[in-house]
């Protein structure tokens, strides 16, 4: 949808085509047209710059091209384009200027929701390359000392997320001390030893699979007595558990994530992650 508009100099006049009443939300000819009713449906902190380009426009009879948002009647904004130019007379005077006004919602929307797709596609990719990646590395180097942290390098790069590494003893006892053999990413604070409880409790949910623990969940867990209060360590919030199992079924430990920066992990992330856990079990 495209407004138009005039401001006659010498008159001082003022002309608003029906369409640009529209984009505003009003009927035609409800109001005068002028200068404040457009700038008053400005957002503040854009009035001043559409403000001081009209000045300009009038003055030095330089084009206008500006971005900004207009408010409709019913409270809304929309997304504009203003375009404006100044007509002269003869002797080269400044006699009217003239524009037009865009509405380009659906267009800033469509390129929102692009931009959205193409981070949404570089988001899933990113993880299988990683997984492709680890299988290289676990390929390559394997029985090299230095394989785990890196093949958890790749992860946390992958996924942008905390990452540990919860290692279990050969047999199935929970006695002992389970100390966490790798801790990556600065600020994300793990205590080095996980208690029984919490071990038999992280057993219990990820049986089956990859599996995300609510913090909710988790404190649920902890008022009915089954998760000591040292668990509430953990990073809880979109915390997730991968079992590391083996091709003969063993689980050798956990792979231990915190909340990427998307904000939760998606059914692919945890399809993926499952392979990363067959890989580095």
């Amino acid at each position: 949808r495209v407004g138009s508009w005039r401001y006659d100099l010498f008159r001082g006049s003022w002309l608003w085509s029906d369409e640009l009443y529209r984009i505003l939300g009003l009927v035609p000819g409800q109001l005068p047209p002028s200068r404040d009713l457009l700038l008053q449906n400005i957002p503040s902190v854009q009035r001043a710059t559409l403000s001081a380009a009209l000045a300009a426009l009038l003055s030095e009879g330089r084009a206008l091209l500006l971005e900004h948002r207009i408010q409709h009647s019913d409270g809304r904004w929309v997304d504009a384009l203003s375009l404006a130019r100044a007509e002269r007379d003869a002797g080269g005077r400044i006699r009217a200027i003239s524009g037009t006004l865009q509405d380009i919602s659906a267009q800033k929307r469509q390129a929102q929701e692009l931009q959205a797709a193409l981070a949404r596609s570089e988001r899933q990719a990113r993880p299988l390359q990683a997984l492709h990646q680890v299988s290289l590395l676990a390929s390559q180097k394997l029985g090299a000392p230095d394989l785990v942290p890196v093949l958890l390098t790749e992860v946390r790069r992958a996924f942008d997320a905390g990452v540990a590494l919860l290692m279990e003893p050969a047999d199935s006892s929970l006695e002992g001390a389970r100390e966490m053999l790798v801790e990556l990413r600065p600020g994300f604070a793990w205590s080095r030893a996980i208690d029984t409880g919490t071990l038999r409790l992280l057993r219990q949910l990820v049986g089956s699979g990859a599996r995300r623990l609510s913090k909710v969940e988790l404190l649920a867990h902890s008022a009915y007595g089954e998760l000591s209060l040292a668990a509430l360590d953990l990073p809880l919030s979109g915390l997730l558990s991968v079992p590391l199992r083996s091709p003969s079924g063993h689980a050798g430990g956990h792979l231990l994530l915190s909340c990427p920066s998307e904000g939760e992990f998606g059914q692919g992330d945890l399809e993926v992650l499952d392979q990363f856990g067959r890989l580095l079990a």
